[in-house]
């Protein structure tokens, strides 16, 4: 599978959310959009796996062995977060398999493969409402594999996962990567671009900015921060602000909910002020260095 974009724009009423992006995805290669929050990737894979259509200029896509008809079955899509339900992890996965005309046997045998590898075996048959973030995103990224995928979309795919689980999904993705599917990853983890990119396309504000090579990406340290009692309202101006790279919400049972922040580690002192003048309690503070 080729993709081509020519001239794409997407827009929601007066707000352009994509403007004017062109670019080439060949068959085979991984290539990692990066941007902070709001630079329009998650848009940019929507408009990949076929959910949205541009307002202007064209997707177009050379399908091997197929027609346009087959191409949901190609396209596997793992989403930024899975939303929770109240289906255990197996029946979940079994529904989907079979939604995509996978078969019983072959579904359970191809998630089975991945239980162990993620060490879920043991919680297959909770519900995943039960589940934590991390629980959650393995389960995710296992839905997007059914049926081996022609073109695999993941949305910050090492959100939430330990070091060990992070270290066996690029060693899994690898492995497909040498069967010539192609990946298309928003993510700012460097983990994704040192051990699986082709190329890299850094995005700012809908934009394609530039084009690089790996090795060209300079790293920047980052700080991990966990907030509660944020209102819903002023998560979503602060997820606007200069620095964030990555704002997501976790709900928990009978718990406030809690917000993970992933920031440019230079503007956390000005984000953290912000985060406590809005009435933020700050619960952690991580910082990373790349």
């Amino acid at each position: 599978m080729v993709i081509q974009l020519d001239e794409v724009s997407k827009r929601y009423g007066e707000k352009v959310v994509i403007s004017d992006v062109s670019l080439q995805i060949n068959q085979g290669e991984c290539l990692v959009l990066m941007g902070d929050n709001g630079s329009g990737k998650t848009t940019l894979l929507r408009l990949l796996a076929g959910l949205i259509y541009p307002t202007e200029g064209k997707v177009l896509r050379k399908i091997t062995g197929g027609t346009k008809k087959t191409l949901i079955r190609r396209t596997g899509y793992a989403i930024d977060r899975l939303p929770v339900t109240n289906f255990t992890a197996e029946d979940y996965l079994l529904a989907m398999g079979l939604m995509q005309g996978l078969s019983k046997k072959e579904t359970l045998y191809q998630t089975g493969v991945w239980f162990e590898l993620f060490g879920l075996m043991e919680d297959k048959n909770e519900l995943i409402a039960s589940y934590s973030k991390g629980m959650r995103q393995k389960v995710n990224i296992m839905q997007s594999l059914l049926g081996d995928p022609e073109l695999l979309l993941l949305d910050e795919p090492l959100s939430g996962l330990d070091r060990n689980s992070q270290k066996n999904l690029i060693q899994l993705l690898s492995e497909y990567k040498k069967t010539k599917m192609t990946l298309v990853c928003a993510s700012h983890e460097q983990l994704i671009v040192s051990e699986l990119a082709d190329r890299v396309v850094e995005m700012h504000r809908g934009k394609l900015i530039r084009l690089l090579q790996p090795e060209e990406i300079v790293t920047v340290d980052t700080t991990l921060v966990r907030v509660t009692n944020l209102s819903e309202a002023d998560a979503k101006i602060l997820s606007t602000a200069e620095g964030i790279i990555e704002l997501s919400t976790q709900s928990k049972k009978e718990a406030e909910p809690e917000i993970t922040i992933i920031m440019h580690s230079s503007h956390s002192d000005i984000l953290l002020a912000q985060i406590l003048a809005k009435g933020g309690s700050i619960q952690s503070v991580t910082r990373e260095e790349k």
